[in-house]
């Protein structure tokens, strides 16, 4: 993290490198539209193709179909060396297994095996659909369907089961009997290896379930347990699952306790603030409630079956997140606390919601990308340090013929299941990117003005806009130029901004244009500082730091910091000192107000806690 603070009189500058702008959940949104038969991403980013249907796996035979859970399993934690563990959501099903690591030279990534799994122990597999990786190392995926057939005579239904699956080995080598049977799409399972949600993708029996193991890291034995709820409240209730008779009719025996019907429960995830988030595919909803054991709390809507307004650089629409009673499937959380959902239904889009969204509100919600013609986004996950996204485009129309070129100069065309690795474009890929680099600096003067000057090093330019932004997410334009004779001397160096923010902070950033595409330069900010400290680093990690600008004859010094809710999350008293170090590894990602109370004064400053 870059901090540079300098002083104009008792003004303060802040020159932050933003907390998104080295991670990939920072982009513009891209337009809305319908489908077209290209994969669109932000500028800012790229793909790579890992494979396609009908590619040929290590050893004899074809990649199967229907790609869905794509999920990056490290090795010792690893970002740059492990494997994909590929659902394909077909009858009779499969996982397929690639041994990936990232070439740092060429920034690409590199298969050097490709495996369909062996099934050990049972006779079979279908519909395998979306999953969860487990703290062990091993993959769950879950069979959507639910079969009352025998034919193994094992006394248990032959589909509807959690499948694990070891990469290591190769196989898919026992199903969860324990875990109950239902129509299953994923399962998240707890970091301390205790327990897992599931859910059933079911509009009758759309219930919601917890399942805690009778030994930490052993899924074979447990409670199970269902939700009920009142309210915005609600109760776990056992679920006999002792009998194989039992465990075959799980959904039957929850509804018989009166479980509650979420209506088609594509997936469900633990959020990093700890709050547990579940889809209702029907309802066209992303709830959320706190978990407290046996029982759950504030139960509520986090995303609704509303328009969001989408800002695309140029414009903002009001795109629809809802259609045709089909909506939010696939979640994922990202390292800054962003939601990634992926859309079934409607426009079949990638959404990513700010974890600064309010449940109700239509406020920090983007669209990262729209997807080729009759498609769906599948199966999200990410390396340990977030730099990389794996997915799947699954059933996009045969007659699709556009191309594109990947991030491995390969020409792409999505007219048949494809999966993919995203990420920024100076993670992924050798291709130049269009600036070699821009450089943008802020200050205050006079107390009233922001001055903004900038350095551009770049071929091809075509134009240059400078943006302004009150929270360094939504951004609009205040200046642009371009020109037809592409050298960067004709544009102007300089800009003086005679309205910035009065009440806090202004972030500033330069969006250049080449024949190449856009790029944009590290969000810088300002602020009309009246008070005599600053805080650095901003944003911070475990410790935030007050420095006095000038001694001060105060006995008593108050500091407070506030969340985003106007919630007081800590408060010291203190005599005043010229600088303090304020640990404060507790609090969540986000934004906070510090408000420092002395000699009779209030003082605020916006400040964002970030674990990166």
């Amino acid at each position: 993290m870059t901090k540079l603070s300098l002083f104009w009189g008792v003004a303060t500058l802040f020159f932050i490198q933003s907390i998104h702008s080295q991670t990939i959940g920072t982009f513009i949104s891209v337009q809305p539209t319908a489908q077209t038969e290209k994969f669109v991403l932000p500028s800012t980013h790229r793909f790579q193709v890992l494979a396609q249907t009908g590619d040929a796996l290590t050893g004899g035979g074809m990649l199967n179909e229907n790609p869905d859970f794509t999920c990056y399993v490290p090795i010792a934690n690893s970002s740059t060396q492990g494997y994909i563990s590929l659902n394909h959501e077909t009858a009779p099903g499969g996982v397929t297994i690639f041994d990936v690591n990232y070439n740092a030279t060429t920034k690409l990534w590199q298969t050097t095996s490709k495996q369909a799994c062996t099934m050990v122990g049972f006779g079979g597999t279908a519909g395998d659909c979306s999953g969860g990786l487990t703290p062990w190392g091993t993959v769950l995926s879950g069979e959507e369907g639910i079969l009352t057939t025998d034919f193994d005579l094992d006394g248990y239904n032959d589909v509807g089961w959690l499948v694990e699956t070891d990469p290591v080995n190769r196989q898919c080598f026992r199903k969860i009997w324990a875990a109950g049977c239902m129509q299953h799409e994923n399962a998240a399972v707890a970091s301390n290896g205790q327990y897992l949600y599931e859910g059933t993708d079911n509009s009758t029996y759309g219930f919601l379930f917890k399942y805690v193991f009778t030994t930490t890291n052993d899924p074979t034995a447990g409670t199970l347990y269902v939700l009920k709820l009142t309210g915005t409240t609600g109760t776990w209730e056992v679920v006999a699952n002792t009998t194989k008779a039992e465990r075959n009719n799980a959904q039957a025996t929850a509804a018989a306790l009166g479980a509650t019907n979420i209506n088609r429960i594509e997936d469900v995830e633990i959020g990093p603030d700890g709050k547990i988030y579940v889809t209702s595919t029907a309802l066209e909803k992303v709830y959320r409630f706190n978990d407290n054991g046996l029982s759950i709390s504030n139960f509520e809507t986090y995303m609704d079956a509303i328009d969001y307004p989408i800002n695309y650089g140029s414009g903002t629409v009001n795109e629809p997140y809802a259609g045709f009673s089909q909506g939010n499937d696939n979640l994922a959380f990202d390292g800054d606390g962003n939601l990634w959902i992926l859309q079934d239904g409607g426009r079949n889009h990638i959404w990513v919601v700010s974890p600064t969204h309010t449940p109700g509100g239509t406020n920090g919600v983007r669209l990262f990308a729209t997807t080729p013609a009759g498609s769906e986004p599948t199966g999200i996950t990410f390396t340990p340090d977030y730099k990389f996204m794996f997915l799947s485009i699954q059933h996009p129309y045969g007659s699709n013929a556009a191309t594109q070129t990947d991030a491995a100069n390969n020409s792409v065309v999505f007219n048949k299941g494809t999966t993919l690795i995203i990420a920024r474009n100076e993670n992924l890929g050798s291709t130049p990117l269009p600036l070699q680099s821009i450089s943008l600096k802020a200050k205050t003067i006079d107390h009233s003005t922001v001055q903004l000057d900038w350095q551009i090093e770049a071929t091809n330019m075509t134009g240059l806009v400078l943006e302004k932004s009150k929270d360094g997410q939504v951004f609009e334009p205040i200046f642009k130029t371009e020109t037809a004779n592409n050298k960067t001397p004709q544009y102007p160096t300089q800009f003086f901004d005679e309205n910035p923010n009065r009440f806090g902070s202004t972030y500033y950033r330069l969006k250049v244009t080449t024949l190449e595409g856009d790029a944009y330069s590290r969000i810088v900010s300002a602020q009309l500082e009246k008070q005599g400290f600053t805080v650095f680093p901003n944003p911070f990690k475990d410790v935030l730091n007050i420095e006095l600008s000038d001694k001060t004859d105060a006995t008593k010094m108050t500091i407070k910091i506030f969340n985003s809710l106007g919630q007081l999350v800590y408060a010291e008293n203190s005599t005043p000192m010229n600088r303090y170090a304020l640990p404060l590894d507790f609090l969540q990602n986000g934004i906070y107000s510090l408000q420092i109370e002395s000699k009779g004064q209030t003082l605020h400053q916006v400040v964002i806690k970030t674990r990166d």
